[in-house]
């Protein structure tokens, strides 16, 4: 932190204008009041030593007005501190975190500061700053000069004290009725220990009596003390050894400051850091919930989370499983940069963004196209906001999704900053189980505007009891403790492989088998004892076993539908071309699956050709986009529900149910209106949205125009150069009217503020 003392702006900035450009100031709401009456400057940073919040008096500290300070660095913002005492003892405080206190020469001006560095919570570091105003004399050595030290005392806001060898108080000042509400008279004779409070005395006052013995200063030690009126007074209290004219010890003189709302600042800002971690953790609570069963019984899911710390649950990892429509399944197992509050609001918003999105379309790498290109256009919505506008770094989001169609099978993998996804291959008692590692990858989302997939296989046929595991880079980064005696200190995917070989042959392998879940404790309980029990990451594991001959799942998703005949699935390459069918698409059709491969879409039906079913199926895959719709296909007058999905290459997958006859063409037509008023309704829809961000970004640009205004004013009210008065004034009416003219600075107390 810098304490050059410049040409700065005081610091009266707007509380909405401070709150509007920091997380932390945002949270402390109704405490801004007493955080800015404190006579220390306040500043809060984070784990990256990034200003989250300063105080009024900050300004006094800063180079920049106190409104540009929020978000930068310390680094940025104070270079020279790098190498000083105070950036050694605030970075010390913020990895150990404990508490330490400084007083040193400033480096800037030379004058005595008193730093005090507090630990917020896990994430946050309070810093108070303040010049010490005045020395106590080491000692008295004429009359004389004991008269001009009492006088001294007598008026200074602290109040001093001397006490013997047998630390029984001899002088006390005057302001101690200020502090504590006695008089001087009443104190004298007595013992700091007849003041201190019952929860402070078994530990401060025996640390006095051992400080007294080695005859030495002290500097900082804070106490608790009963006042006449019964309250518990905070007080920090440094002294100095005295000695007579022989060099013998007569006892100590000091000086106790009052810090009582310090103390109760300190608590607040520390009470704001345990609520911003319970409604963390709180959410993320509610954001890992393993779904139930019953509601995927084609489905056995097991589901592991262990944060990096036991004592909390606060992390950036998720996991979500939830049905689509067709019969599908999704699986997502993801990792979020960063800890605390904002990675559990950015989790809850990713995690419900690609559940829409993966809704709208089953396709995984289109949903990570979509997020990608949502996260980004947060950001820059956030910057085009205003220069002064949320200083926070781009959401960078890892994401492993898996897509299953529990009727065929077929699981559609897309990876984003993810470790590959691991097959388990069941044994039917003449092989093995195997493990078949998903080759598919691709860089995180939120780290380039455009988002695409690295070439790999991306889609894996499940078979009856195989399994399928997500996981984490918190398994395969994890360090070893003794990690200068292997040659690999990490993980790695190697050891994931024997591990999860070793538990299912253990686990499946065996009869009758055991359940699934303890493959994931024994990843779990490898990784443990290769970390010695320390782990720097989170860990989550998500397990899935496919169960094709379970009852068939109720998807909520889709709308009820008629008791189905049968179901074609087709699959047409980038040309319309068949390359797959079902069998039984030969009895709808009655053409044989031979003639028809190799055909496109409209030679084996020319009468598809120039329909509506064409043109909705080019405007689907022209548009990346899933496609559902009910209309008569062959024969004439019966109806189908058609299911279309783009896939990576240009290939679609088309599946079609044939409805009951008493679906007749009049419901197709109905259904088709309602589908275009829908399609037409989204539109006008999206259109309205766009008009609403463009009307808002230009709300936030004159809301920052009148910001910058205001503080300007502001700044220039501050340094003398204007004088505002209710009667003749010619400023907007942004500020507030005043009464009586202000006079918030002279020139003399200005002298030292200007930048020389």
């Amino acid at each position: 932190m810098s304490l050059q003392q410049g040409n700065v702006s005081k610091g009266n900035v707007p509380k909405s204008d401070l709150d509007y450009q920091s997380p932390f100031g945002s949270a402390i709401g109704r405490s801004w009041e007493l955080l800015n009456e404190c006579d220390e400057a306040l500043f809060v940073v984070d784990g990256d030593f990034c200003i989250s919040f300063a105080n009024e008096r900050a300004a006094f500290f800063s180079p920049l007005p106190l409104a540009q300070t929020i978000g930068q660095t310390c680094a940025d913002l104070f270079p020279i501190l790098a190498g000083s005492v105070f950036g050694k003892e605030m970075t010390e405080a913020y990895r150990s975190r404990e508490k330490r206190t400084l007083t040193a020469p400033c480096p800037f001006t030379g004058a005595p500061l008193h730093a005090r560095f507090v630990p917020l919570g896990d994430d946050y570091l309070a810093l108070f700053l303040r010049y010490v105003e005045a020395q106590i004399l080491p000692a008295i050595g004429t009359p004389e000069l004991e008269t001009s030290y009492r006088e001294l005392v007598s008026l200074a806001a602290d109040w001093v004290f001397e006490v013997d060898t047998n630390l029984v108080y001899t002088y006390v000042s005057p302001s101690i009725a200020g502090t504590l509400g006695y008089e001087p008279h009443e104190i004298v004779g007595k013992m700091p220990a007849d003041l201190v409070t019952d929860d402070y005395a078994p530990t401060i006052v025996p640390m006095f009596i051992a400080i007294a013995a080695t005859r030495t200063a002290f500097s900082g030690l804070e106490c608790a003390y009963y006042a006449k009126n019964g309250e518990t007074v905070y007080q920090e209290c440094s002294a100095t050894p005295m000695y007579d004219a022989n060099g013998e010890w007569t006892g100590y003189r000091g000086v106790k400051r009052n810090i009582t709302q310090q103390k109760r600042r300190e608590a607040m800002l520390t009470e704001i850091a345990r609520r911003q971690s319970e409604i963390a953790e709180t959410l993320q609570r509610s954001l890992l919930q393993t779904p139930q069963r019953i509601a995927l019984p084609q489905i056995e899911v097991v589901t592991r989370y262990k944060p990096a710390s036991d004592d909390t649950l606060i992390g950036g990892d998720l996991f979500d499983v939830y049905p689509l429509h067709d019969n599908k399944i999704a699986f997502v197992v993801g990792d979020i940069a960063g800890k605390g509050l904002p990675a559990a609001t950015d989790m809850a918003e990713i995690k419900f963004l690609l559940r829409s999105y993966l809704r709208e379309s089953s396709n995984p790498e289109a949903a990570l196209v979509r997020l990608n290109r949502q996260l980004f256009l947060r950001q820059s919505l956030q910057v085009s906001m205003g220069e002064k506008g949320d200083k926070r770094d781009p959401v960078l989001v890892s994401l492993s999704v898996a897509v299953l169609d529990t009727l065929t099978g077929a699981a559609r993998f897309a990876v984003a900053g993810m470790e590959p996804p691991l097959v388990i291959r069941v044994g039917n008692g003449e092989t093995e189980t195997r493990l078949e590692l998903v080759t598919v990858g691709g860089y995180p989302l939120g780290a380039m505007p455009s988002w695409q997939m690295d070439a790999g296989d991306t889609v894996v046929r499940l078979g009856q009891g195989d399994l399928l595991l997500l996981y984490t880079d918190g398994v395969v980064e994890a360090r070893s403790k003794q990690r200068g005696n292997l040659s690999d200190p990490i993980f790695g995917a190697t050891r994931l492989v024997h591990a999860v070989r070793d538990a299912a042959k253990e686990t499946l392998d065996v009869t009758p088998p055991r359940p699934v879940g303890l493959i994931c404790d024994a990843v779990l309980e490898a990784v443990q004892q290769f970390c010695g029990g320390e782990r720097r990451d989170d860990i989550c594991l998500l397990l899935a076993r496919y169960l094709p001959d379970a009852a068939p799942s109720e998807w909520a998703e889709m709308p009820p539908t008629p008791d189905t005949v049968d179901t074609i699935i087709s699959l047409l390459d980038s040309e319309w071309r068949y390359i797959s069918f079902t069998e039984n698409i030969e009895a709808f059709t009655g053409q044989l699956r031979s003639d028809m491969l190799g055909k496109t879409v409209w030679e084996a039906f020319p009468a598809f050709c120039d329909s509506d079913f064409e043109r909705m199926l080019r405007r689907a895959r022209a548009e990346n986009r899933h496609l559902v719709a009910d209309m008569e296909l062959i024969p004439p007058g019966v109806l189908y529900r058609v299911s279309a999905e783009p896939l990576p290459g240009g290939d679609m997958e088309i599946r079609s149910l044939c409805l009951p006859t008493e679906h007749t063409s009049d419901l197709s037509r109905a259904l088709e209106i309602a589908s275009q008023e829908r399609e037409i309704a989204l539109r006008e829809r999206e259109a309205a949205l766009r008009e609403r961000e463009a009307a808002l970004r230009e709300t936030e640009r004159t809301r920052d125009r009148q910001r910058r205004f205001l503080t300007e004013i502001l700044a220039n009210v501050t340094e003398g150069r204007l004088r505002l008065c209710n009667a003749a004034s010619e400023l907007p009416l942004l500020l507030p009217p005043l009464a009586d003219p202000v006079v918030l600075a002279g020139s003399a107390s200005l002298a030292l503020l200007r930048r020389g």
